[in-house]
């Protein structure tokens, strides 16, 4: 079979000569991306979303700068957020039904709330506790 077409260019008067280059390779395999974008909001890893489609990990790479112009990684960071989304609607529902845990979850995380308990001892106190403390020494044990 010949790989060559004869190809005349007007313009000079040597013969061009085109090479056709034939398909090579494995054809590319297809993913469905509603099931990909789905997944990635799902959080699944780039492993778990391979095996999935039964594909490997650098097909999926490729799939997605074929696909979205990017790479899996950026592909992911914006396609999570769904799922993100998702998640803090239903923990909202969840905790304004009155589930006590997770409205103190979200009180800490959102609200910046916390359980520290501050306990201050003004100097006069300190020292009054200090003295007591020495006085007592003193007399279980005898002068130094």
């Amino acid at each position: 079979m010949n790989n060559r077409v004869h190809e005349k260019d007007s313009m000079t008067k040597p013969k061009r000569y085109k090479v056709i280059r034939k398909v090579q390779g494995r054809p590319i395999k297809e993913i469905n991306y509603e099931d990909f974008e789905k997944l990635c909001s799902l959080h699944c890893t780039e492993v778990e979303i391979a095996e999935f489609f039964k594909v490997s990990v650098d097909t999926i790479n490729r799939a997605c700068i074929r696909n979205y112009g990017e790479t899996f990684a950026e592909t992911f960071k914006k396609k999570c957020s769904n799922g993100k989304i998702s998640l803090r609607r239903k923990q909202f529902e969840l905790a304004m039904s009155g589930n006590v845990p997770l409205l103190i979850w979200l009180g800490k995380q959102i609200l910046g709330q916390s359980e520290k308990i501050d306990q201050k001892i003004d100097d006069s106190r300190a020292e009054q506790i200090s003295n007591d403390l020495f006085a007592s020494l003193m007399k279980q044990n005898g002068p130094l």
